[in-house]
C-alpha cells in the first residue's frame, strides 16, 4: 500500500530518503480505511453473530486496540464495517466502547475478536488481562442455537469465556460499555 515511500497509495511521503518512484508506482489504496493510529488488529467475520439490529446483516467486527502515543485517543474500541456483494459498504459502527477512562488513561485495549459457538462477540482485552463476551437478545441466541452453523470463527482460547449475566445499562463506567442497547457485555471469569 506505500509504506515507507507513500501511503494511502499513491502519495509520495517526502520523509522517506531516498525516494522509491519505482515502488511508489505500485502502492494500491487501501479497500476501506479505518483511520490513522486505531492500531486494528482484531478481524472476524460477524456471521452467526446473535447481536442484532445493525450486526445482523453480513460484515466484520474489528478490534482497534488504538495508539498510546496520540491525542485524541484514536482506536480503544469494537466496530462493525457493513460488507456487501464481499466489499466494504458503509461507515463503521461502534459495537464496545468505553476503554478510556474520565483521565484519559486506557483501562482495556481490545485485541482479538471473535463470534462464540452461541452467536456472542468475544473481545480480548490485554490491558484488562480479560475476554469480554457481547451478546443480543436472548430470543437471537435461541435462533442462533437452532441454526446448524451458528459457530463460527472463535478460536480455542476466545470460546473458553463464560456466559454473560450483565445487561448494558448496568455496565459500571469502568467497564466497557456496549454500544447497542440490546447487547450486553461482562468479563468471562
Amino acid at each position: 500500500y506505500g509504506w515507507p515511500y507513500s501511503y494511502y497509495g499513491q502519495h509520495v511521503d517526502v520523509r522517506a530518503q531516498p525516494p522509491q518512484p519505482e515502488l511508489v508506482a505500485k502502492a494500491i489504496v487501501p479497500d476501506y480505511a479505518l483511520g490513522p493510529h486505531t492500531a486494528s488488529l482484531g478481524l472476524a467475520a460477524a456471521e452467526g453473530n446473535t447481536l442484532g439490529g445493525a450486526f445482523a446483516a453480513s460484515g466484520m467486527f474489528v478490534g482497534q486496540h488504538g495508539s498510546w502515543n496520540r491525542k485524541p485517543a484514536s482506536g480503544y474500541k469494537v466496530i462493525y464495517v457493513p460488507f456487501a456483494a464481499g466489499k466494504p459498504s458503509g461507515a463503521p459502527v461502534d459495537v464496545l466502547t468505553g476503554f478510556i477512562g474520565p483521565d484519559g488513561n486506557a483501562l482495556g485495549r481490545p485485541v482479538g475478536v471473535g463470534v462464540d459457538k452461541q452467536g456472542a462477540l468475544l473481545v480480548v482485552d490485554d490491558v484488562g488481562n480479560r475476554i469480554w463476551r457481547v451478546s443480543g437478545p436472548a430470543s437471537a441466541r435461541v435462533a442462533a442455537a437452532a441454526a446448524p452453523d451458528a459457530s463460527a470463527g472463535a478460536s480455542a482460547a476466545m470460546a473458553a469465556a463464560a456466559a454473560m449475566a450483565a445487561s448494558a445499562a448496568a455496565a459500571t463506567p469502568a467497564e466497557p460499555t456496549a454500544a447497542s442497547a440490546s447487547a450486553a457485555s461482562q468479563p468471562a471469569r
